[in-house]
């Protein structure tokens, strides 16, 4: 029983990281858009 607790942790933490990396190249993204926007105009 523990042992299957910490594996669901573990895919958890797994999850949380991927979509914490996921978010922040967004970010870098949307930035990057409104900085050519910016330069654009």
């Amino acid at each position: 029983m523990n042992q299957r607790l910490e594996r669901l942790e573990q895919l958890q933490r797994e999850m949380q990281d991927q979509l914490q990396t996921q978010m922040q190249e967004q970010l870098a993204r949307s930035q990057q858009d409104m900085m050519d926007k910016m330069l654009e105009s």
